[in-house]
């Protein structure tokens, strides 16, 4: 049954149970049902096609699922989105929108102001206008935009059948074992979405917190079992309980992270200042769940990920396609259920032919001799160092290990000469020397024969899962050579 159905199933078994828990409000599941139904209500009197998605520009929580339910329901395409994302939805295809706040809507399209009083359901039960067995979600598709690491976000259709399959591997990610999980990202992406409704769908208390001082305080308060979130926002959490150890969380159990690479060091302080037990979800919105590990069984191989999920199937092989033995470095290549679904529903005539239909999440990296996947970066994010070519987030895990470096990043910008230059911006904490540093940057092995330029800066740009946006620090390389 499909997370927004299942909600109905939970607000009848344990209607007083909470659904979501906000730091300043919550939501039962007969709270939220009654939300949905109410949305459903609304939106149905506005005869909206079927045919054309709808974005859902709303940035709390709570409401942006009750709306994506109620459309999902009613079998309208829904496209979490955040606000400043709707100027590329006409290019998209996706004419409508139901929003909050101010500033630019869709030009042309259907602009309808969401309002609380959408949330009140006309019947006297939850499901006294729109009972489950008349819902579509389970047909209807999700739309999500990649994180946009290129600087062009990619839209991703999620069809109903592919997020059942996601929900079908909740038990071996671990993500469902405590009865409240906090969830970092927001429902605008496909990460903080489909963890919400995973853990809906198994009847859990998803949490959602603003600041990470808050959040970090909502664990212990609440009694959170588990934090789901992209390295670099657990980095955050790990960085703000070191500097203030009265903020170092008791009762967390585990650490669930995801959506970007982590490096041993992030997996060492996670496991000193928030949890013991972290494990590791490698996947995209392309493919869904791909591997995943604990850091106590993965962290003594360089590079691992974790062994591929139930039903994953996953080969290295060279530039021609053709399959590499084990321990040896190539092209990651996957195929999943989730993918698979979702590459038939966008190509039927392809159904005959799905066993012949790879993922290529455009990694780079090795099985071992016992199946486990490691990682070893991105084909295309490669830096030309003396006409060596290393892949960038080895360097940039080489440069945040440097003592009184916060963050860092690397990249690869043309020089007069035409030549590759290796460029290196660090974020510095105020005890750290731009000299002292440069000295320690030369000294380790990746840096040891390579001429660079280190600029600092007050910030790495990265994406809303944390991923270094290394086209944004070329653009600003680029734009004025004198900084960032």
């Amino acid at each position: 049954m499909h997370p927004a159905d299942m909600i109905f199933f939970w607000a009848q078994i344990c209607p007083h149970v909470t659904a979501l828990l906000q730091p300043k409000a919550s939501l039962t599941y007969r709270e939220l049902a009654q939300a949905v139904s109410g949305a459903a209500q609304r939106v149905d009197a506005l005869n909206l096609s079927n045919e054309d998605p709808v974005a859902v520009a709303i940035e709390e929580p709570g409401r942006c699922l009750a709306v994506c339910f109620a459309l999902l329901r009613l079998g309208i395409p829904a496209a979490p989105v955040r606000h400043s994302m709707l100027a590329l939805m006409p290019a998209n295809r996706i004419p409508n929108t139901i929003y909050t706040g101010h500033g630019q809507v869709i030009s042309g399209g259907r602009n309808i102001r969401f309002e609380e009083s959408w949330l009140k359901s006309a019947g006297s039960s939850v499901d006294a206008w729109n009972p489950a067995r008349t819902s579509r979600a389970a047909d209807t598709s999700l739309i999500f935009f990649t994180s946009g690491t290129t600087g062009v976000p990619k839209k991703v259709v999620v069809p109903g059948a592919a997020l059942l399959e996601r929900v079908e591997l909740l038990g071996h990610t671990a993500e469902a074992v405590t009865d409240r999980t906090l969830i970092v990202p927001p429902p605008s992406s496909w990460f903080g979405f489909s963890r919400a409704a995973q853990l809906m769908h198994a009847g859990r208390t998803v949490c959602v917190a603003g600041d990470v001082t808050n959040t970090l305080r909502l664990i212990d308060l609440f009694d959170i079992g588990t934090v789901i979130g992209s390295p670099q926002h657990i980095l955050a959490l790990a960085e703000a309980a070191e500097s203030n150890p009265s903020l170092q969380p008791s009762a967390l159990q585990q650490v669930v992270m995801g959506g970007a690479f982590a490096s041993p060091e992030l997996f060492r302080r996670v496991q000193m200042r928030l949890c013991r037990n972290v494990i590791y979800n490698y996947g995209a919105t392309e493919a869904g769940l791909v591997a995943s590990g604990n850091y106590s069984l993965i962290g003594n191989v360089p590079n691992a990920v974790g062994y591929p999920a139930p039903g994953v199937k996953v080969e290295i092989v060279d530039e021609q396609g053709r399959l590499l033995p084990p321990d040896t470095p190539g092209r990651i290549r996957c195929r999943t259920n989730y993918f698979a679904t979702a590459y038939i529903a966008a190509h039927p005539e392809a159904r005959d032919d799905v066993e012949n239909i790879w993922w290529y999440p455009g990694d780079n990296g090795l099985l071992t001799q016992d199946g486990m996947l490691c990682v070893l970066g991105r084909s295309d994010d490669v830096v030309n160092i003396g006409g060596a070519k290393v892949a960038g987030t080895l360097l940039d895990e080489a440069a945040q290990s440097v003592a009184g470096v916060k963050d860092a990043g690397v990249c690869g910008v043309a020089g007069p000469s035409g030549i590759e230059e290796l460029w290196v911006a660090v974020v510095l904490d105020h005890h750290a020397n731009v000299g002292e540093v440069r000295e320690a940057l030369s000294g380790k092995a990746e840096f040891a024969q390579a001429q660079f330029n280190l600029v600092e800066v007050d910030e790495i740009p990265r994406n809303d899962l944390g991923k270094l946006e290394r086209f944004r620090i070329k653009q600003a390389l680029l734009s004025n050579r004198s900084g960032l």
